[in-house]
């Protein structure tokens, strides 16, 4: 018959579920993104502890380019001692020990291309935070270590993103 429609039941279905498909992997990415899989939020901030006074927070993932911080508490120092901060090469590329707070008193290169950041303790302190600055240039998967001299070392992984 003339001005008929024919309708496929079947090829519309699958193109219903694909429709379904793409609206929930849509609200996935948005709540990862809202959450902070991808950025600053929530899920983006980590911390952990090495048991012997050490406690890192750190973010996740960082953006190229984009400022970010590492902060370093130190608890039980040792009275009339210095803190070495160990930094692993991936973490020494993109720190700027001028900008971390306090500013180390000295800063060595290591052999295995790290860096030792040695920071004054005043003296009677119970507990130090250090806040170490860093700025990534490009994009990578990074596998830091950090650790304080004669202490456990901590290792954690973050992304740089775009």
């Amino acid at each position: 018959m003339e001005g008929e429609i024919h309708e496929n039941e079947k090829a519309q279905r699958r193109i219903w579920v694909a429709e379904r498909i793409g609206w929930a992997a849509l609200f996935l990415l948005v709540a990862s993104a809202i959450a902070g899989v991808f950025g600053d939020g929530p899920l983006s901030h980590a911390r952990s502890e090495t048991g012997d006074g050490v406690t890192v927070r750190y973010e996740r993932t960082l953006r190229r380019s984009a400022p970010s911080e590492i902060e370093v508490e130190v608890s039980r120092p040792r009275a009339g001692e210095d803190i070495v901060l160990l930094v692993s090469q991936d973490l020494a590329r993109i720190l700027d020990p001028a900008r971390s707070i306090p500013a180390p008193a000295r800063t060595v290169a290591l052999e295995d291309g790290g860096l030792a950041l040695v920071f004054a303790v005043a003296p009677g302190a119970s507990e130090a935070s250090l806040l170490l600055r860093l700025e990534p240039e490009n994009p990578a998967k990074l596998t830091s270590k950090i650790a304080v001299e004669g202490g456990r070392p901590l290792v954690f992984q973050r992304d740089v993103l775009p």
